[in-house]
């Protein structure tokens, strides 16, 4: 996966995620900020849950901010994440607990 801010723990969360969750391709390369990179003062945008694995191709093209786009990642999100039993962080309680429009 490319380099940003994601830690390389939440990188390897998705290392087993082999499809873009936007086109399905076995073919990953970026992790995308789902709802952004945020700020310092913001560490909650770094949780695993706003991370979605896309391919380069879909990555960049640039129509992957809609709010039904992020409501798709960010529930495919949860459902890979529940699948490798990944235990949530406070770091994940306070992202969810401030995007929670996003999930109802």
């Amino acid at each position: 996966m490319g380099t940003n801010d994601f830690s390389q723990e939440t990188k390897h969360l998705f290392d087993y995620c082999y499809a873009c969750f936007e086109c399905g391709r076995n073919n990953i390369a970026d992790p995308h900020h789902i709802l952004g990179r945020g700020t310092k003062r913001d560490d909650c945008k770094s949780s695993p849950y706003n991370c979605a694995p896309l391919c380069r191709k879909c990555h960049d093209k640039g129509n992957i901010n809609s709010k039904e786009k992020q409501c798709k990642y960010l529930n495919k999100t949860v459902y890979f994440l529940f699948k490798e039993h990944y235990e949530l962080t406070e770091k994940d309680h306070r992202f969810i607990k401030k995007y929670k429009k996003y999930y109802e």
